[in-house]
């Protein structure tokens, strides 16, 4: 069998019952969305129609009696510009008959009642024109295309691709491009003899997606965020747009504004900006049906397309970045209430390594191991194996010579640092081992040590996870089988304990991810009835019964306050642990699980490349930190079904720095220093949290502060402390820790005063005193 179809077979063997659930999903909810009623909720959009390729624009159109029998019409990247009907079964559709293709590629196209014209930008490659049809309000459809050159009489025609039109107060339309910086006025457009005249440019020099009025100042969306050339009317073509104070919606795709409100679309989310206080909220970044015993909510991805019709906001995404049938069309509802914080926008992760050059496949899950190279990532690639990623010509690269292999391709890995041992889990297989030589970051030669077990049934049991505990313990999990299993002495030291292989409790089965924090064990599995994914935890795992031959005695508990929606194919769920905190992949998103507050934070859904575009994620499987706890992880938009097309993404994680180790005197006052913690995903303000780890307990003042204080013990000790940071997302650094050492203060003026004679052979009594120290 070849490599790619085993990674094929790996994906779609993750056990006939998650299939059979998943099939029965996806037809409940087919069934649901064609009855039409999907429940509209605060902020989060009631689905219109699918089936619909990258909408670069939307309006809503009148009919024979006004905009109460008119219909939504949408620019399809291929389809055209189409009406969108109600069919005999009552479920919104594309009418197939009304699409006109006039404007190759329609991008954000105007309407004006003036005249029934419609204005659409021609996306095409090669196209610097506008398309001007003709609307008729009588028959709900278009026709008489005019092409409108943007750029007349340059030859060649240059190659700016429209993105946008919109129209301003005075009747004059303006034009964005995706290849032109520049603003163009169309004065007169509904005319013989339209005038086409220079307004200005992006304030990036870079292209603009989406345009929106308000008033006379015309709204850019580009690719560092939302820019505005107020009186834009009065413009001959020397201004610039600005940014705008207040709006800080990463990456803007798509526009649209009433009189109070401006709607922002990202890659992630529906942002709203209040014109009046010019304050963004985020408005909305869900769709959401509901469907026996489950709540289907997919995050909206990609959301090219946004267009107002009285309190109707009409939001399209588009989850798999421009496959054919894939777009969709929600509707919202401008009176409903805001879904988020301003202050805690979504992170957009950053690219770190790039597909295919990478040459990197389906990360079951990432290390970073240290040595004479520096640190470097290791991957478990589902083709070649437990492979290096080196700095290349083009960005990091798969090493494919460093790479290692036990039968097949190993599941999630786990690095033994005080042996510098590196163990394997092998699907099918067994359970493998390899040396890591830091002298030179390879591994040796994997040697499996233990057989996969079978299931009752006579099964592979399919092991997939390893994790090695805090009592240096390696602990395996499993697809068909429920019990999570300990190996003893994994590393088969001479002195060690006997080495032996037993159950310690049962998890739901269809175990994907392990990792510990502290004695407690949390294990992506499934729900042992409705195999819903979901994270639980088994408490003191170390703890936990159980010998050679007997079943465990833990049970794992499913931790209510990390959903994880049941998976419409095949899941890539995965997780990872810094020893603190949790990160799982959810399909399309990074979560952030914090145990010791029981809160769970939705970090990134999407990444935005190196030329700035942002992308939704999909597939999003393998997780890992560097040293200073900035997360890495992989997505692939085929589902990961071909080779080599992973991409590897970073979330910038805030940074603590306790500051340097201290020496003072006792009962001395103390100041530790946490000034030079650091936020490079700039998500501020950060927040502090001092503790202290150990005795004598002392008393902090201000430990929430970034320089707290405290008064030394009166007697010498060592106290050590641990500073944790906090970014606007809510999510927390690693943990860094600064020891203080409390000395005696230094003897000085010690002097003795004798008030009995001195006599040879005879005990003599002195008084000693002194100005300063204690310790005599």
């Amino acid at each position: 069998m070849s490599k790619t179809a085993k990674l094929r077979q790996k994906f779609t063997q993750r056990g006939a019952a998650r299939a059979r659930q998943a099939a029965l999903m996806m037809i409940l909810i087919v069934s649901m969305l064609a009855a039409g009623v999907l429940p509209a909720q605060a902020a989060n959009g009631t689905h219109v129609v699918g089936g619909l390729t990258t909408v670069g624009g939307q309006a809503w159109l009148p009919g024979p009696s006004g905009a109460v029998d008119g219909n939504l019409w949408v620019a399809d990247r291929v389809l055209g510009l189409c009406r969108v009907d109600l069919d005999t079964g009552g479920a919104f559709v594309v009418n197939p008959a009304t699409c006109n293709t006039a404007a190759s590629v329609p991008g954000q196209f105007a309407y004006a009642p003036a005249g029934n014209f419609l204005y659409v930008p021609a996306g095409a490659a090669g196209s610097a024109s506008i398309v001007r049809l003709l609307y008729d309000p009588a028959t709900e459809t278009v026709g008489t295309p005019v092409a409108i050159s943007t750029a007349p009489g340059v030859v060649p025609v240059p190659d700016w691709r429209p993105a946008a039109v919109a129209l301003g107060p005075s009747g004059s339309l303006y034009v964005s491009y995706l290849n032109s910086s520049a603003i163009v006025r169309v004065v007169g457009p509904g005319s013989g003899s339209p005038t086409i005249q220079a307004v200005g440019t992006s304030s990036t020099g870079g292209g603009v997606r989406s345009l929106a009025f308000v008033g006379n100042d015309l709204y850019l969306a580009e690719s560092t965020g939302v820019t505005r050339i107020a009186a834009v009317d009065a413009c001959t073509g020397a201004c610039t747009a600005a940014a705008v104070a207040g709006i800080g919606a990463v990456a803007p795709l798509s526009l649209a504004a009433n009189a109070t409100h401006l709607y922002i679309g990202n890659a992630a989310a529906v942002h709203r900006y209040n014109l009046s206080t010019g304050v963004q909220e985020l408005f909305g970044d869900t769709g959401t049906v509901a469907v026996p015993g489950n709540t289907v909510t997919p995050p909206l991805i990609n959301v090219t397309s946004l267009a107002l019709e009285g309190t109707n906001l009409y939001v399209a995404d588009d989850p798999n970045g421009g496959d054919s049938l894939k777009a969709r069309v929600w509707r919202m509802q401008t009176g409903d209430p805001a879904g988020g914080d301003a202050a805690a926008p979504l992170a957009v992760a950053t690219l770190y390594a790039e597909r295919p050059q990478a040459g990197i496949t389906a990360p079951a899950n990432i290390l970073w191991l240290d040595g004479a190279l520096g640190q470097r990532m290791w991957v478990t690639d589902a083709l070649q194996g437990l492979c290096r990623v080196d700095p290349g010509a083009g960005g990091p690269v798969l090493n494919v010579a460093t790479c290692r292999i036990g039968a097949d391709v190993p599941g999630q890995v786990t690095f033994d640092p005080a042996g510098n041992i590196v163990y394997m889990p092998v699907l099918g297989d067994g359970a493998y081992r390899a040396a890591y030589n830091p002298a030179n970051n390879t591994l040796g030669v994997p040697v499996r040590f233990f057989a996969e077990v079978a299931t009752p049934q006579g099964q592979p049991a399919r092991m997939t996870s390893a994790a090695l505990g805090p009592d240096g313990n390696l602990y395996i999990g499993y697809i068909r089988l429920g019990d999570i299993h300990r190996f003893v002495n994994p590393s088969g030291a001479p002195g060690g304990p006997p080495q032996q292989f037993h159950s310690i409790g049962l998890s739901g089965g269809e175990v994907s991810g392990m990792a510990f924090i502290g004695p407690d064990l949390y294990i992506l599995d499934a729900d042992p009835i409705t195999l819903a994914p979901r994270l639980s935890v088994m408490r003191d795992a170390p703890a936990c019964g159980g010998a050679p031959g007997n079943a465990g005695t833990c049970v794992a508990e499913p931790i209510a306050s990390v959903a994880l929606p049941v998976p419409l194919g095949e899941a890539h769920h995965t997780l990872a642990s810094d020893g603190e905190t949790i990160f799982i992949t959810n399909e399309t998103e990074l979560l952030w699980y914090n145990p010791a507050t029981d809160t769970t934070v939705t970090v990134a859904r999407s990444g935005q490349d190196n030329l700035g575009v942002d992308a939704g994620l999909r597939a999003v499987t393998g997780i890992g930190f560097d040293g200073q706890g900035q997360v890495y992880f992989g997505d692939d938009t085929t589902g990961a079904l071909d080779g080599n097309q992973t991409r590897i993404w970073k979330v910038k994680r805030p940074i603590a720095n306790a500051g340097a180790d201290q020496t003072v005197l006792v009962n001395g006052a103390v100041t530790l220093d946490g000034t030079g913690s650091s936020d490079p995903g700039n998500r501020r303000p950060l927040s502090y949290q001092w503790t202290q780890i150990g005795t004598p307990a002392v008393t902090l003042t201000g430990a929430n502060t970034a320089q707290p204080t405290f008064t030394a013990p009166a007697t010498p000790a060592v106290l050590t402390f641990a500073l944790n940071v906090t970014d606007g997302l809510g999510i927390v650094s690693m943990r860094d820790t600064v020891r203080v050492t409390v000395n005696d203060a230094p003897i000085t003026g010690l002097a003795l005063d004798g008030s009995s004679p001195t006599t040879l052979g005879q005990v003599t009594n002195f008084t000693a005193s002194t100005t300063g120290g204690t310790n005599i």
